[in-house]
């Protein structure tokens, strides 16, 4: 029997991000390190209320790096879950 608690507090522990992989020709990945954190991740975040996956990227990379990349040259690797 699933408790109706429980469902709601997995529920509520959801987070979507979107974050982009950046290589150059050598196969080098760009990581970034965010304030007041010792690890390395890809480069993103958090969207804002009504925003795509693709915009999220976008924007983010724009914020954090400086440089607006361009959509057209964004492919899509896919969704990934971590468990909770």
């Amino acid at each position: 029997m699933v408790d109706e608690h429980s469902a709601i507090d997995t529920a509520q522990r959801i987070v979507h991000v979107s974050a982009v992989v950046i290589r150059n020709h050598a196969g080098h990945v760009l990581t970034v390190r965010k304030a007041a954190s010792h690890g390395f991740m890809m480069p993103g975040g958090k969207p804002d209320a009504g925003e795509s996956p693709l915009h999220t990227a976008v924007r983010e990379v724009t914020e954090e790096l400086g440089f607006a990349p361009d959509p057209a040259q964004m492919v899509y690797l896919g969704k990934f879950d971590a468990p909770p």
